[in-house]
Parts: C-alpha cells; sequence; structure tokens
C-alpha cells in the first residue's frame, strides 16, 4: 500500500487555492502553521530557530482558540520546534482534526503507539513528516539507539497504516548539506524501501534567514539581500538526484526537490549547467514565476505573532482575529509587492520558488 498520491493531492490542493485566492483577493489563506514550540530535544547545526523558552508563548487554551477562528475545511500544519513534546499537542490535535485537515512535522524521536492511535483515531489527519537527514541522522545528534528505534516506530506506523485502510502518507524530509551529498541516493534507498515511506523531500538550504524563522524581522527585511550558501558538491549533488530519479521511475517511488524545480520524476536527465543557477549566491528574480504563498498560507508563531512566510508580523492572534490580520496593512503591502515584483530578496533559494 502507497500512499504517496495522497500526500500529492494534499500539496496541490493548497497550490490550487492559491492561484483562486490570487486572483480574488479577498479570501482567507487555506493553510495555518502551527509552530506550537520553538524548543527541541535535539540539537541540529544547521538550525535556524533559537530554542530558547519565548517568555511570551502561547498556551493550550491559545492555540484552541485560534482553531475555533480560522476557516474550515483548512489545513493545519502542527511544527517546532518538537511539536510533539508541547504540553497539550494531543487535545490541540483533535480539535484541529475536527473541521479541518492536518499534517504534523516531527524529529521522531518521541512517537510511540500512544501517538500513532492518536494519529489513526482522526480521519483528517492526512501527512506524518519526519526529518531524516543522514543514515543513522548524526547530524541531528542521534544517538544509534534512538536512530534504530526510530527506525522500527515508522515500520509499525507503517503496518497500521496498511492493517487500519488508513489514508495517511508518511513522508521524510532531508535537508542537504555538502556533509550529506554523497550518501543521499543510499539514504533515499533506506527511505524508500525499509521504512517504505510514500515520499521524500529533499530540501535545499534556504538562502536567507528570514525565512520561516521563530523569531521576527522587521518588514523591511523581506527586501534586504541575502546570500544563499554556495554548495561545493553540487556537481555531486545532480549525480545523486540521476540516481534518485532513475530508481523512482524503475521502482515507482516518489521524491520531490525543494524548491520544487528539478523533476525526480522524470525520464529527463538532469543536467548541471541547466540548474547550476539553483547553487548561485544571489537571488534573481528573473529566474521565477510570481509566488502565490503569501496568498494561500501564514504562520503562527510560538507567541502568538503571524507571519506570510518571511518573518515580520502582520499581527497577533492574541490581539487580533485572523481576518483582520490577514488582511493588515503590512500583509496587503507584502501581497502589493509580491503582486509587482513576483518575488523578493528575502525569497532567495525558498523552497517555495517555482521556475518562469
Amino acid at each position: 500500500m502507497n500512499n504517496a498520491h495522497l500526500a500529492q493531492k494534499f500539496h496541490e490542493k493548497n497550490l490550487n487555492y492559491s492561484k483562486i485566492a490570487f486572483e480574488k483577493g479577498n479570501l482567507l489563506p487555506h493553510r495555518f502553521v502551527f509552530v506550537l514550540t520553538n524548543l527541541c530535544n535535539l540539537r541540529c547545526s544547521f538550525c535556524f530557530q533559537e530554542r530558547k523558552k519565548n517568555p511570551n508563548r502561547m498556551f493550550k487554551e491559545d492555540w484552541l482558540d485560534v482553531i475555533s477562528d480560522i476557516p474550515k475545511n483548512s489545513r493545519i500544519t502542527l511544527t517546532g520546534g518538537e511539536p510533539l513534546a508541547f504540553k497539550g499537542f494531543n487535545e490541540i490535535f483533535v480539535k484541529a482534526n475536527k473541521n479541518n485537515y492536518t499534517n504534523v512535522i516531527t524529529n521522531g524521536t518521541l512517537l510511540n503507539n500512544d501517538f500513532f492511535n492518536l494519529f489513526l483515531n482522526e480521519n483528517n489527519f492526512k501527512v506524518l513528516s519526519i526529518s531524516i537527514d543522514t543514515i543513522g541522522n548524526v547530524n541531528r545528534d542521534f544517538k544509534p539507539q534512538q536512530w534504530s528505534k526510530l527506525i522500527e516506530d515508522l515500520k509499525l506506523f507503517k503496518k497500521k497504516i496498511i492493517e487500519t485502510k488508513r489514508d495517511i502518507a508518511i513522508n521524510i524530509k532531508t535537508v542537504i548539506t555538502d556533509e550529506n551529498i554523497n550518501e543521499l541516493f543510499e539514504l533515499n534507498k533506506i527511505v524508500t524501501e525499509e521504512i517504505k515511506a510514500d515520499t521524500h523531500d529533499l530540501m535545499l538550504l534556504k538562502g536567507a534567514e528570514i525565512q520561516h524563522a521563530d523569531y521576527l524581522f522587521n518588514y523591511e527585511d523581506a527586501f534586504k539581500e541575502y546570500e544563499a550558501y554556495e554548495y561545493k558538491n553540487f556537481d555531486k549533488l545532480i549525480n545523486q538526484l540521476n540516481l534518485i530519479r532513475e530508481k523512482n521511475l524503475k521502482l515507482n517511488t516518489k521524491a520531490f526537490l525543494h524548491p520544487n524545480i528539478i523533476p525526480l520524476n522524470s525520464n529527463e536527465q538532469i543536467k548541471l549547467d541547466k540548474y547550476r543557477f539553483l547553487n548561485e549566491k544571489k537571488h534573481n528574480p528573473k529566474n521565477y514565476k510570481t509566488c502565490l504563498s503569501p496568498w494561500t498560507s501564514v504562520h503562527i508563531n510560538v507567541d502568538g505573532n503571524v507571519f506570510p512566510c518571511m518573518a515580520f508580523s502582520i499581527g497577533n492572534v492574541k490581539e487580533q482575529k485572523i481576518k483582520e490580520i490577514f488582511f493588515s496593512k503590512y500583509s496587503e503591502s507584502f501581497k502589493n509587492e509580491i503582486k509587482k515584483c513576483g518575488t523578493l530578496p528575502g525569497c532567495n533559494r525558498c523552497g517555495w520558488l517555482k521556475t518562469s
């Protein structure tokens, strides 16, 4: 049983909504990302979050109030930090699934049978995403026993999904670094053949720290120039992606690169010269389509501050309603700038970019 189509359908629904929302201009977003906590039980070297206890953080009751305020049939993403460590996660998860669709992004260390039963009990829960970057997840400070447990836990959850005939996809997210480039294909084989995950997302390092951060920037920072990390082994990355692409075609497995610009499920050979621009330090808006993400998705930070994709506040859910926030001065100004320019310097190597 492969539920890759479910994850893709989940993504395409959001994409289709963004086109409608962009044209109409008066719709509330479809996707709400709940950053339940910025605290985490791991110490990943590349992590952009502060990982400090926020004195203005939201509690369970605050998040439950937010759920009551968002439109029905929305998509709610529960993330962190480590969301499963948040006190009150279960109650938030149940209420979020009552009238909406959900997905969870976790490092997987806290997964257990109780969480699996919780997930299986909610029909609107669609995707469980787990962060795995290397074999053994050593760059995420995993101990050998944690790695072994994670693999067995995911295999068990996959078995439960099949037994209960549930429409839940298991997704693995991998951040690409120079350190793990040479093992991406081998990692992909573990993801698809041992874990039997439905999809595998390979994510380039973002090119601007303002993107999806848990600490706030100024609105003006969206227009600053940023330098993306320049991969030293980009040619080797292309080779690894071709190996994954060939395996996808042969075994009908699904993997995707973010930004989703290089097709990994295509018959076309991936050429270095064609995609070399993805490794440039500076953002060139001529390479990309107008981004539709600000019309379809918002993040609600641990302290209640709301931001579109770049982490500047457009309002706070502890003081305002979602509708008031989404059509606020800064929110409308940002969307107008995106309409005018297509993308901004702060969009540098964002995972939502599309080629023109």
